[in-house]
């Protein structure tokens, strides 16, 4: 399996070029698009992992490695960037939180609610029964095959973000961040009681996404004129949490998911990702996110060799999403015109 990180890595570093211009490029959509297509196919090898079993053997180790220590890690990328979206949508795009409900949050769940039909759909056709609340699989609380908690947590960030920023909309901008920062840290907490790690240890991503983004600027000129420090000070304070975490402090993986996206910046800030094909990955998260687990079950069944396995999904997978987008984009502005 160590064959496609080394695929993937050959792949990503096309196109890819220094950039010394010091400016928000590495902010820009068509670069964030191009990382978070790296870390959807990391996610697609992730997920593939647990429908099958790995050998341990010398090849396989450092992809084995590679999974085991990077964790939660690869998700940060998608909420950071959906922090920083959100923030610059409010900031630049008048009205945008008086529709944001409907236009963010209801759109999303729907689109998630379409995708969980299909797994209703694959599970009764296969014989698959999940003893679950209907109600909380639609929201993202259970699930029945689906991938879920990141859309829950999502869409919980969605809303905290908007009732802090439209409930203290005339108050200072320091002080609305504080409160969103409080408040997620609240959320954490008490998703702490009653889910897994994995459900929360991301959070302060989005969170710093947010904070980010109004603070760009200065840490643009803290990162042209420290950059290298940043850069090994980061690097170390992720690999160091990484360590402890894996051993077992959980506190860490939630501090190490702030520290790993600075690092993945300060890394891009000089490295300028510019990969069509990286980048049309990372265009179709939501749709690659939900969807890759209904190939993953129905081929999972056929006792297929393991590269097959995975070609034949991710082919399939790819027609989905397409097809799943267009369809169910029309759907979603059909139901809430």
């Amino acid at each position: 399996m160590t064959v496609y990180l080394i695929l993937l890595a050959v792949i990503s570093l096309i196109g890819i070029r220094l950039n010394n211009s010091g400016d928000n490029r590495y902010l820009d959509k068509e670069h964030s698009t191009s990382l978070k297509g790296i870390f959807v196919a990391i996610i697609l090898l992730s997920h593939f992992n647990q429908y099958i079993t790995i050998e341990q053997n010398m090849f396989n180790y450092p992809y084995l490695l590679f999974f085991e220590r990077i964790g939660q890690l690869m998700v940060t990328p998608f909420l950071f960037f959906s922090g920083y979206g959100v923030m610059l949508s409010i900031d630049k795009k008048k009205g945008y939180l008086d529709s944001f409900l409907k236009n963010r949050v209801l759109k999303t769940l729907i689109q998630f609610d379409l995708a969980v039909a299909l797994y209703y759909l694959m599970n009764l056709a296969m014989g698959i029964h999940y003893d679950v609340n209907p109600l909380l699989v639609l929201i993202g609380w259970d699930s029945v095959g689906n991938s879920n908690w990141y859309i829950f947590v999502l869409l919980c960030l969605y809303v905290i973000t908007y009732l802090v920023f439209t409930i203290l909309k005339d108050r200072k901008r320091l002080f609305q961040l504080s409160v969103l920062t409080i408040v997620s840290l609240a959320f954490i907490i008490i998703l702490a009681q009653v889910k897994s790690d994995y459900w929360y240890d991301t959070i302060p991503a989005y969170v710093l996404g947010v904070w980010y983004y109004c603070y760009k600027d200065s840490i643009n000129r803290v990162l042209n004129k420290y950059y290298l420090v940043v850069l090994l000070l980061s690097a170390l304070l992720t690999a160091g949490l990484n360590i402890l975490g894996y051993k077992g402090y959980r506190v860490t993986n939630v501090i190490n998911s702030a520290v790993f996206c600075i690092l993945l910046l300060a890394v891009t800030f000089k490295l300028e990702i510019n990969n069509r094909m990286i980048g049309t990955l990372g265009n179709y998260v939501f749709e690659v996110y939900i969807l890759q687990r209904i190939p993953y079950t129905v081929f999972g069944a056929l006792n297929l060799n393991t590269h097959v396995y995975f070609l034949l999904s991710v082919l399939v997978l790819a027609v989905m999403a397409y097809l799943f987008r267009k369809l169910s984009r029309q759907l979603t502005n059909v139901i809430i015109c």
